[in-house]
């Protein structure tokens, strides 16, 4: 149970709380705190991987408009959104540009650099708005891996995500 369902607060009240207690962090532990709280993949892992994984992070902003990569650019960072909503797109044969996905906070992108030995992205990422991502390295990942096997979780936890996301 979420910690602030504890309380009686719904899913629209959580959020808000949420928000504001991430503009009100100050210390690294508090934002850890609040960063893996507004990222629901990092709250089902255990709390100490979840520390490791928020601490592997880089937190980056990005604005409206912003290409946070474009396709066939080498990979090397996942991110977990946080705040704000990304375009997921490809161009077609034709010279057009496809949406394919509109994702938001909770949602992660750029999967693909944990799994493949060509790890080139295969779509292009542009913030809608305002964006807030916890990016997580391949170096950082395969780290986090050799130290601990419970890493794997959030990989497989990244692509349950990406297959309901398809299905939808």
């Amino acid at each position: 149970v979420h910690p602030l369902r504890m309380y009686g607060l719904g899913r629209i009240h959580t959020g808000l709380v949420l928000h504001y207690a991430a503009r009100r962090c100050l210390t690294t532990a508090e934002s850890e705190a609040c960063l893996s709280a507004m990222v629901p993949l990092l709250e089902m892992l255990d709390e100490v991987t979840r520390r490791e994984v928020v601490a592997a992070c880089t937190r980056r902003r990005y604005r409206k408009g912003d290409t946070i990569f474009h396709a066939g650019d080498p990979g090397e960072t996942l991110h977990m959104i946080v705040k704000g909503h990304v375009a997921i797109r490809v161009d077609t044969p034709l010279g057009d540009t496809s949406t394919l996905a509109v994702i938001g906070p909770g949602s992660s992108f750029g999967e693909q650099v944990f799994l493949a030995d060509d790890p080139h992205r295969t779509a292009s990422a542009v913030a809608l708005e305002a964006v807030e991502t916890l990016a997580l390295h391949r170096n950082d990942f395969e780290a986090l891996r050799e130290k601990s096997a419970k890493i794997d979780r959030l990989l497989v936890l990244i692509l349950a995500e990406q297959v309901r996301r398809l299905s939808e």
